[in-house]
């Protein structure tokens, strides 16, 4: 699989890379470039498909911004695991890949979705009453990235509906935190 005799270990500084590269694309070809495998249109999609084990039409996918099912992140994960002689896990491949390891910073992200202060400050203490009905600290620093993740998507579907019409009532946006709570859980957002 290696593209190329490697006889030391690679050193790789995920959340280095994840602070740089923030979309997936841009981490996909970070690690692969620190991977040294082929740039893109010389190989790229091809060794992308025989180590995730996907379609050529799906890597290069890949490149322009689908964002993969996470099994295949695994099944790629694992094969630069066995592969290359890395200095990190499986996991710490995978949640680098799939954007865990990227800051997120609320307030940018609050201020782009074009909310007043107070819809802001709204969304972000409903999304803690919803994470406190789930028996989860949203002060807790174990909680910050579940916390930003909810709240962002909690504010932007806030935006699209008022910017539709009324904005929703405090319990629509409790029981839609609550399922962006679920889904962030389980790692799905």
């Amino acid at each position: 699989m290696a593209t190329k005799l490697i006889t030391k270990s690679m050193l790789l500084d995920l959340e280095q890379m994840a602070l740089e590269n923030t979309a997936f694309p841009d981490r996909l070809n970070a690690l692969l470039d620190a991977l040294s495998v082929p740039e893109h249109g010389q190989g790229r999609a091809m060794w992308l498909e025989e180590a995730a084990g996907i379609k050529l039409l799906a890597a290069t996918k890949w490149f322009s911004g689908t964002k993969p099912r996470r099994s295949n992140l695994t099944t790629l994960a694992t094969s630069i695991e066995a592969n290359y002689p890395v200095n990190v896990t499986k996991e710490e491949i995978l949640d680098y890949l799939s954007g865990k390891l990227v800051k997120l910073d609320v307030n940018a992200e609050l201020a782009r979705s074009g909310l007043s202060p107070p819809e802001q400050g709204f969304i972000q203490t409903v999304v803690s009453r919803a994470m406190k009905e789930k028996n989860l600290d949203p002060l807790d620093q174990d909680n910050a990235v579940l916390w930003t993740k909810v709240v962002i998507r909690v504010a932007r579907y806030y935006a699209v509906k008022a910017s539709k019409g009324a904005a929703p009532d405090e319990d629509t946006v409790l029981a839609t935190a609550s399922a962006f709570l679920d889904l962030a859980i389980l790692d799905a957002i």
